[in-house]
């Protein structure tokens, strides 16, 4: 692992993480370390939706728009959604149940924050 400035993590063993930002969210948990979500992602977004694991697509949709998600629920572990300017930029789905938020809607300040017992959660940066 090496550090990058602001604290931003990145890694370098190959093939230890999950790939992408599920990977580095996974590295943040196991490491106990906090970081804005916006250092780990490697494109431009406004806000972020998270739905824990099982939330029905009616209410993604009532909450983003159509189209968001395949199925009937959110897949086991969860699911980040990006958007700029309303319109959604990268759907990323998580690798296990372990992230928290008292809200589903999120900007760009967000913090992603060890909460105790391997959990993490969004909260204001």
């Amino acid at each position: 692992m090496a550090l990058a400035g602001c604290g931003v993590i990145t890694y370098t063993e190959a093939g230890e993480l999950p790939p992408g930002l599920a990977g580095k969210l996974a590295g943040l948990r196991e490491r106990n370390a906090t970081a804005h979500l916006a250092y780990l992602t490697d494109f431009t977004w406004d806000t972020v939706f998270y739905f824990p694991e099982y939330t029905r697509r009616e209410r993604v949709e009532s909450v983003v728009g159509d189209g968001v998600i395949e199925g009937s629920d959110v897949p086991a572990g969860g699911v980040l959604i990006f958007t700029e300017s309303g319109n959604v930029i990268d759907t990323v789905f998580l690798h296990a149940n372990y992230l928290r938020a008292d809200k589903p809607r999120w900007g760009a300040d967000v913090l992603v924050r060890p909460w105790g017992a391997g959990f993490m959660r969004l909260v204001d940066g």
